[in-house]
């Protein structure tokens, strides 16, 4: 959730994400550990990837992320999931998940 919360506020970098993880939400995790929740959001569409960033250390380019549901309805009774972002409202049988 605090990923989202954080997206929810404009696109971060891996690195801008990982550093208020750590100051504003007081999460000391490991990279590894972001980067596979960055991953999982982003394979079932709730995140995508913006642009790559320049980090400016000299190292590979940071990804970018933007939030690209803003809103998840879950209907028990049709057994589906909605995603409602800016490109509409996606709907997906929960069996997908």
């Amino acid at each position: 959730m605090a990923i989202i919360q954080i997206l929810s506020k404009g696109d971060f970098s891996s690195g801008e994400i990982y550093d208020i993880l750590r100051s504003e939400y007081g999460l000391d995790i490991p990279r590894s550990l972001l980067y596979y929740h960055l991953d999982a959001l982003e394979n079932i569409g709730i995140i995508e990837l913006k642009e790559y960033r320049e980090s400016g250390k000299g190292g590979a380019p940071e990804k970018v992320w933007k939030l690209k549901v803003k809103r998840v309805v879950l209907d028990l009774s049709k057994g589906s999931l909605l995603l409602e972002g800016d490109e509409g409202v996606k709907e997906y049988p929960l069996l997908e998940f």
